[in-house]
């Protein structure tokens, strides 16, 4: 069997053809405006046909076109007042993500629109109709209580169809945790109701728990204004009346709610230096996270209540009692980092160092990893090139469109449409699609079946998608892709090559900008923020290569209109310019002035004052109270690494700390970076 070894994606080959035909693209408008309808629950027969009519003439959404025939067949039954079911008639044979989502979407109209079935002489006796009934109206209860209550306020309340409706109401508010509505509870039978579902046992999980969780939130809420208004010794017993009301009634409160509540609540104590009742609170998280992300998190918390304090000995502490070196491999890169720098800092440095190589063997491309070479003296600029940029041996074997099955294929011509039409979350699904997707159920040549193991296929696929996105210049879903494969296991780091994953586009604009800054670091910032997409246009306004505001690219280029602001040379002077300002007003620290280019300068203003405790960068960026800047900030810097790395400048050749500092120099004014 020939075996493939594939160490690198950097493959040059022929662009691959646009596969996006108008039938395509007007198939797809519509499917997205019936979507649009069946959330505004306002759809209409005539506009059903003509979507159909459209959608039967493209080979990609042609299967859609029996899922209007489904809605058709519900408008005709409330035209005639006739049964219909939900249940029965939406099977959820999803072709992909996307056609997943938009069977959702078509479920929920059709418990929408089963509401109009529902009247006194309502047919109780038919099973099938009862599960579609119940759907409907925990459907209701959930989106749209108020346009429920009006509908059984229109029923006959001595008929048995609004008395089963009565009886069922209670037990779905119950089982479901719902906040029923003020008018709902003339509706409601509560002797009846508690008496069943006390019958059933499930009031031994489900008692209370809405009031419950609601003293719970009044007593957080409490907690923030005292914090806010700085009365402090109100607040530290508003914070223990909260971890005591929570211990008291686990089963009672919402998981979720508790979680969120009181890591938040030990964030402000512990701002205000009150480390102990702090780490009291984020020990007691541990137990209440739910998920892998917030184990993590109430881990970090509980060290960094006495990392930032540099109090290490009590960090070892938690490490040791904790058993979180057995544990090492089961870590995020954020925990896994501060575990190694607190031994670094006060332990055993052979195992430090053994730390510090597991999170860079890990994941070579996360900020942890780089960061982490600061702290082995054997890794180095050469070291770093081997690494990341040594030029190995391309396998010539790779697949093509044609070696996968026909629905497959669909689905990656659907993203060509869908990346065409703008529809951004659409091709996120189906990304999620191609990296999750089996080679041997997708893959549809023999020889390749037979020739290769299922990894060594992974290893084609990936390849594959990597050079499709590239000669399109589709860096986005480039980046997306990568990342998401390798967060997800479905893929090595070590096949990734840098150059494809940081690529050095608009150079031409960047040297002609002229305004002194660090070429790398201005493309370090493009990547994050336009994914180099010169057209990119975010949700509140921002346009171009490094998403600038109108308002703010006023103040450094002359803007006639908006779309001046998508001409590359504009754009990237303007946030040239914007960067260099920030840079200046904060003293060359890349930390604060990316997060002001992130969130405001009014708000790392804030931080300044109130937040941050230290000027050390590493731990500054720990210390960013947004989650979305925070990740931002350490995304750049990484990118920075990467574009001076593929320069032959290594960017821990200096101190830490100077790697995160932008100088000025005197004589001409212009800034540099200090990376030789």
């Amino acid at each position: 069997m020939l075996k493939l070894l594939l160490i690198s994606i950097f493959i040059s080959f022929q662009a691959m053809a646009n596969p996006v035909s108008p039938k395509d693209v007007k198939a797809a408008k519509y499917i997205v405006e019936i979507e649009r309808s069946f959330r505004k629950s306002k759809v209409y027969l005539s506009k059903l046909k003509r979507a159909k009519k459209e959608i039967l003439k493209s080979s990609i959404y042609s299967h859609y076109a029996h899922d209007l025939d489904k809605v058709i067949s519900i408008k005709k039954s409330l035209r005639k007042n006739t049964y219909f079911s939900c249940n029965q008639n939406i099977q959820f044979k999803y072709k992909n993500n996307v056609h997943k989502r938009f069977l959702k979407h078509l479920s929920n109209y059709c418990l929408t629109a089963y509401s109009y079935l529902i009247n006194d002489d309502f047919n109780l006796k038919n099973k099938s109709m009862l599960v579609d009934l119940n759907s409907a109206i925990l459907h209701y209860l959930k989106r749209s209580p108020s346009l429920f209550v009006r509908k059984i306020e229109k029923l006959d309340k001595e008929k048995n169809a609004y008395k089963y409706i009565k009886s069922q109401i209670i037990f779905l508010v119950l089982e479901h945790g719902l906040t029923p509505n003020k008018k709902l509870f003339a509706h409601i039978d509560f002797n009846n109701g508690l008496t069943h579902f006390m019958q059933t046992g499930l009031h031994n999980i489900k008692r209370n728990k809405l009031v419950f969780t609601q003293e719970f939130v009044k007593l957080y809420r409490q907690f923030k204004r005292s914090i806010r208004k700085n009365k402090i010794k109100e607040a530290i017993q508003l914070s223990e009346q909260l971890l005591s009301f929570q211990n008291e009634n686990t089963k009672y409160i919402y998981g979720k709610t508790a979680w969120k509540s009181l890591v938040v609540t030990g964030k402000k104590l512990l701002r205000k230096n009150y480390n102990e009742r702090a780490r009291k609170i984020f020990s007691h998280t541990i137990s209440l996270s739910y998920n892998f992300e917030t184990y993590n998190e109430s881990l970090f918390q509980l060290l960094w209540s006495s990392i930032h304090k540099k109090d290490y000995k009590t960090a070892l502490k938690d490490i040791e009692k904790r058993k979180l070196i057995d544990s090492f491999p089961k870590l995020s890169s954020k925990v896994k980092f501060w575990i190694a720098y607190s031994l670094h800092t006060e332990g055993d440095r052979s195992i430090a160092k053994h730390l510090f190589k597991l999170i860079i063997n890990n994941n070579p491309l996360s900020y942890y990893s780089i960061i982490s070479q600061k702290y082995l003296p054997s890794y180095g600029a050469e070291k770093s090139k081997d690494i990341y940029l040594k030029n190995r041996e391309i396998a010539s074997d790779s697949l093509t469109l044609n070696d996968f099955n026909k629905p497959f294929k669909s689905s990656i011509y659907e993203m060509f449409v869908w990346k065409k039409l703008n529809y951004i979350s659409k091709v996120d699904l189906l990304l999620k699609d191609f990296i999750k997707a089996q080679p041997s159920k997708v893959v549809q040549t023999k020889e390749l079946l037979s020739d290769y193991d299922d990894e060594e296929l992974k290893t084609l696929k990936f390849n594959f998608f990597m050079k499709l996105f590239k000669s399109n210049s589709d860096f986005l879903s480039s980046f997306k892709f990568i990342s998401k494969a390798i967060d997800m296991n479905m893929v090595s780091s070590s096949l990734i090559n840098i150059r494809n994953l940081f690529p050095t586009l608009y150079e031409k604009e960047i040297r002609a900008s002229k305004t002194g800054l660090d070429h790398n670091l201005v493309l370090s910032l493009i990547r994050q923020e336009s994914a180099f997409n010169h057209e990119a246009k975010s949700r509140v306004g921002a346009r171009g290569l490094m998403q600038l505001m109108p308002n703010t690219a006023k103040r450094f280029v002359r803007v006639k209109k908006l779309n001046d602001l998508y001409e590359p040379m504009k754009n990237v002077r303007a946030g040239s310019l914007y960067l260099k300002k920030l840079l200046k007003r904060f003293d060359g620290n890349l930390v604060l002035a990316l997060g002001s280019y992130n969130a405001g300068p009014t708000k790392v203003k804030r931080w300044m004052k109130n937040i941050f405790s230290t000027d050390d960068p590493i731990f500054m960026v720990e210390e960013i109270p947004y989650r979305e800047t925070r990740l931002y900030v350490k995304l750049i810097y990484r990118n920075l690494f990467f574009y001076s790395l593929q320069k032959n400048e290594y960017l821990l050749d200096d101190k830490l700390k100077d790697t995160f500092t932008i100088t000025f120099n005197q004589s001409d004014r212009n800034m540099k970076k200090i990376i030789r």
